[in-house]
């Protein structure tokens, strides 16, 4: 069954009407008819079956009846996700593949070698997060924080910490013996993390994941590492 995305869903308002965007899809991609059931997603946890109860003409807005509403249980590992941006064209595609791997939190972080400092991402990037949910089902929207400074970041920052490491880095590795419900995962820009910022990393007990002899991109080593902790 596909995924729809409504912002506001409530037994105590069963009556909805779906965006533009949502019923356009609905009516000339997937072709539905009035009486089918589709689900719907807010972003909060929250899924949705509802009835098609009209279906507009022309670019009108299609009209569901919510038949029943469940809370998803929340990731049994939420990952605090601290990511030095890569450029736009990365960023938007990374930010998908991070709603299907339930990141729970990202952080944009400006590193020493950042080569992108995005401003305020949550607005500018939601359309990418809806795109993730919608494909996945993920009824969590990651909660997104703008940018900030390494060093404040680090600071900021009480949980276990896990660093996307080089080869060449000297971190004690992560064992999955000390695995906790919720850790910061760390992942510099495209030039990695400086030396003070790895030795800082170091100060806090940070503990290091390396995929494989070579070194990833940052949107690989995003999605290899939140693989092997959600596993």
């Amino acid at each position: 069954m596909a995924n729809f995305y409504h912002p506001d869903l409530s037994l105590d308002n069963q009556q909805i009407d779906l965006s533009r965007e949502e019923s356009q899809h609905l009516t000339k991609t997937l072709r539905a008819k009035v009486g089918d059931v589709i689900r719907l997603i807010d972003g909060k946890g929250q899924v949705a079956n509802a009835k098609i109860d009209v279906l507009p003409k022309n670019r009108g807005n299609v009209s569901c009846t919510i038949i029943d509403l469940q809370k998803l249980p929340e990731p049994s590992t939420k990952i605090h996700l601290y990511l030095a941006s890569p450029r736009h064209n990365i960023l938007t595609g990374l930010i998908k593949q991070c709603v299907e791997l339930g990141i729970w939190e990202i952080h944009f972080i400006d590193c020493e070698f950042s080569v992108a400092k995005p401003k305020d991402k949550a607005d500018s990037l939601l359309k990418d997060i809806i795109s993730g949910a919608k494909q996945s089902g993920n009824g969590h929207f990651p909660k997104m924080q703008n940018l900030v400074k390494f060093k404040d970041a680090l600071q900021s920052c009480a949980l276990p910490k896990i660093l996307g490491a080089v080869p060449a880095d000297q971190f004690e590795q992560y064992s999955s013996e000390n695995h906790s419900s919720e850790v910061s995962l760390w992942i510099g820009p495209e030039g990695g993390f400086s030396e003070n910022e790895k030795n800082l990393l170091k100060e806090t007990g940070a503990k290091s994941i390396c995929i494989g002899d070579w070194v990833l991109r940052v949107e690989t080593a995003v999605v290899g590492l939140a693989a092997i902790l959600n596993h």
